[in-house]
């Protein structure tokens, strides 16, 4: 009778063993899928907060009433509506999480309107400057019609590659 308790409450102690150790797994694999930055995305859009759609056409990231743009490297600024048009409706296209992650961003244009101002970014990722890796409010996104209208706009001839 003692045997059969023994082999029992052995069997029982390996069965809570092998539970507790899956147990721990799936809580590790909770907090790492919480973490994601997928997971964050969708809970915002659950919350409410507007996104602009990947790949969509003519995202207009300017404040409303924008009055003038800044680029602020050189020091340059375009007070006409019409020709910063451009550069106020683009389509973005996403960025890696590496590229996210390894990036540094410095002030790279500036867009006033009454009551808002609304700076934009550019990346560097690993030490080399990516023409086309922007940040608007934290929203990291490549698009070449940004970069094209910046240099057009403000004649900035882009970086010869050798």
């Amino acid at each position: 009778m003692k045997s059969r308790r023994r082999t029992a409450n052995r069997t029982s102690l390996y069965l809570q063993s092998i539970l507790m150790v899956f147990a721990l797994f799936a809580v590790v694999a909770l907090i790492n899928g919480f973490q994601s930055s997928d997971f964050k995305s969708q809970i915002a859009l659950l919350l409410g907060a507007e996104a602009p759609a990947i790949d969509k056409p003519f995202w207009k990231w300017c404040p409303t009433g924008v009055l003038e743009i800044k680029h602020l490297p050189s020091q340059g600024s375009v007070k006409d509506p019409d020709s910063f048009a451009a550069i106020c409706s683009i389509t973005i296209q996403s960025s890696s999480s590496q590229e996210i992650k390894n990036s540094t961003f410095v002030p790279l244009l500036r867009a006033e309107s009454p009551g808002s101002i609304l700076v934009v970014e550019a990346g560097s990722y690993q030490g080399n400057f990516q023409r086309d890796l922007f940040r608007i409010s934290g929203l990291v996104f490549r698009s070449m019609d940004l970069r094209v209208g910046i240099e057009e706009l403000f004649t900035i001839q882009p970086p010869q590659t050798q």
